[in-house]
């Protein structure tokens, strides 16, 4: 069976208009979640969590509350999508009992020539 790891790795560019008092916000809630590590510096945020205990639609709330979400451009529109289906599908891989049937071996038929 093929293991899956559950670990995942952000890294995401805060608006330069981001006040210190947002960042704060968003590092307090951040601190009190699932995230197993995260830095701000540079208005940028790397961030790693388990995926079993928070996805990324937890870390988009936590944005939006700190009012950060909405300054943000047309990249992270897509980033946030993104990081939604991956986090859906680390789930759905981590999650699954059975290997997927192309990591079978072919059945060998009992006839012998």
């Amino acid at each position: 069976m093929v293991q899956f790891s559950s670990s995942i790795s952000r890294r995401l560019k805060l608006p330069n208009s981001a006040s210190d008092a947002q960042i704060d916000h968003l590092i307090e809630l951040l601190a009190g979640s699932g995230v197993t590590e995260f830095r701000v510096s540079h208005h940028r945020l790397r961030l790693s969590y388990d995926v079993t205990e928070v996805q990324w639609p937890h870390i988009r709330q936590f944005l939006k509350t700190s009012g950060l979400s909405d300054q943000m451009g047309r990249m992270y529109r897509y980033l946030d999508a993104w990081y939604a289906y991956v986090d859906e599908n680390a789930l759905k891989n981590i999650s699954s009992k059975d290997s997927h049937c192309c990591n079978k071996p072919p059945s060998v038929s009992k006839r012998r020539y």
